[in-house]
This record gives structure tokens, sequence and C-alpha cells, in this order.
């Protein structure tokens, strides 16, 4: 039913977070850290803004929320990815900890935000004018954030130790091919991806069931 369908578009963005991080994270070792983040703040910005131009189709409107999602979680793994190699090769070593659990953090203002910023919605409109435009609400906030993120994200210099080591690999006669071990392990690597993906899933509908449940 339309629930049913509902929950499998909540769930696109977990199941494409692994393939995300695969593919920005061999983007941040050949084009640079900060190139990748920007990548995945366009991608951030994409999907926000698309889900919130989604069009009211019966078919259209599903697949392009679909691919919009299936773009939202490509960014998140990308980012995420990115991020945690950025602060890692940029801060001291004895803020390294502290740093790489911070990341997480803004996920869960995230969640309280967009409650925040939809419990008055759900109190002043109407079902029919929620179901109509009032749904897309949080993409247009979601749009504006990611537009000032990607303009700080645009203002990041690269790291000293991914400059350091394009030097090195320049002076190489032989290339990285950081990637090679995907085929040669793929069984592995599709059992992690697969592992990933669950755990995400159980993890974004729990926070949603809960926070459901909250309001």
């Amino acid at each position: 039913g339309s629930d049913t369908a509902a929950w499998l578009l909540m769930a696109v963005p977990w199941m494409t977070q692994p393939l995300g991080g695969l593919l920005v994270g061999h983007f941040a070792d050949r084009c640079g850290r900060r190139n990748a983040m920007v990548c995945s703040g366009v991608l951030n910005l994409v999907a926000a803004l698309g889900q919130a131009l989604t069009p009211a189709r019966p078919v259209i409107g599903p697949l392009w929320l679909g691919v919009c999602r299936a773009l939202l979680g490509l960014e998140y793994g990308g980012s995420e990815t990115a991020c945690h190699v950025y602060l890692a090769e940029s801060v001291p070593r004895r803020a390294l900890a502290v740093t790489q659990l911070l990341i997480d953090v803004p996920h869960a203002f995230g969640y309280l935000a967009i409650s925040a910023v939809m419990v008055p919605f759900h109190g002043l409109l109407p079902r029919s004018e929620m179901l109509r435009w009032g749904w897309r609400v949080p993409f247009v906030v979601g749009a504006a954030l990611a537009t000032v993120s990607l303009f700080f994200r645009s203002e990041l210099e690269e790291t000293a130790e991914f400059e350091a080591a394009k030097l090195d690999d320049d002076s190489s006669s032989e290339p990285d091919t950081d990637l090679a071990g995907v085929g040669e392990y793929w069984k592995k690597g599709l059992m992690v991806i697969l592992g990933t993906a669950m755990m995400h899933s159980v993890d974004g509908l729990m926070l949603d069931f809960l926070k459901s449940w909250l309001i």
C-alpha cells in the first residue's frame, strides 16, 4: 500500500550510503578532501531541493522522490567519509577523538530542528494543506541550510597531508589504484555494504518511529 511505499522511500538513503562512501572516498583520494566535501555538498543541495520540488503525480512523483532520496544517501555516506578524513588530517592528534565524535552530533540536532519546524505546521495546518504543500517545508529549509554548508565547504583549504601525498604520487611511475582491491575482495565488500545498509536502515526507522511517538 501507500504506507509501505512511503517507508520504502524513507529507507532508500540508508541503502545507498555505503555506495556514497565508496565513490566519494575514491574521489577524495584522487581529487582532494576539500573537493570531495564540496561535491557531497552539491549532492545535498540537489537532493533537498529536488525533494521540495517533487511533482504531485501518481507515478512520476514517487520515482522522482526515490531518485532524490538515493542522491541524499550518496551524499550522506560520502560527506561523512570526507569529513572524517578531512578532520583526521587537519586537527591536532590530541583533539582527534573528540572531533571525530562531534561529526555525528549535528545529526541529532537535525532531527530536533525538523521536529521543531513541523510540530507547529501539524497544529496550524489542516491535514489537506499539510499533504498538499506543508510537507515540502522541511526540504526547503534543508536546501537553504545546504546552501550555507556548501559555501563554507568551498572556503576550506586542502589538507597538507593530501598535498604531500599528491606530490609523492606525481613522482611515482606507478599510480596507486586504491579501487583495485574492490574487484579482488568484492564478496567481503558486498557483505560490509549490506551489513552497513541494514544497520543504518534499522537506526533510521527507529529514530523516525521514536520521533513520531514523542510528537
